[in-house]
């Protein structure tokens, strides 16, 4: 599974912004939370994506344009059985780059709440 190129896809990566490049690792990390089925599932998915790329345009996920990446992912959003397979394959890569995008200082400033009694 190339995470790069999915993450890219899926969050329509630009190159701008920097905290984009470090979500692949973030879903490598929720992925291995997950049971064994799961992430086959996830990862055969992915793969399925990054080889339709491969057919459609020559190249895999990560080697394309975000232009290209929209194409590729818009060719298979227009197959409406297709659809609810690509909606799932968003959930853990949504989840990865919010964990990413959230500032520290958030999580830290709930650590110094007072316990609730």
């Amino acid at each position: 599974m190339s995470a790069r190129g999915l993450v890219a896809a899926m969050l329509a990566d630009t190159g701008d912004e920097e905290w984009v490049a470090r979500v692949p690792a973030r879903l490598g990390t929720f992925l291995s939370a997950l049971p064994a089925p799961v992430r086959a599932g996830v990862r055969a998915a992915a793969t399925a994506v990054d080889a339709y790329a491969l057919l459609h345009s020559g190249r895999r996920l990560a080697a394309l344009t975000p232009e290209e990446r929209e194409s590729v992912l818009a060719s298979l959003a227009a197959r409406p059985g297709l659809v609810p397979a690509l909606d799932l394959l968003k959930v853990p890569v949504l989840l990865a780059a919010a964990t990413e995008r959230t500032p520290l200082v958030r999580a830290a400033a709930v650590a110094e709440e007072q316990p609730l009694h």
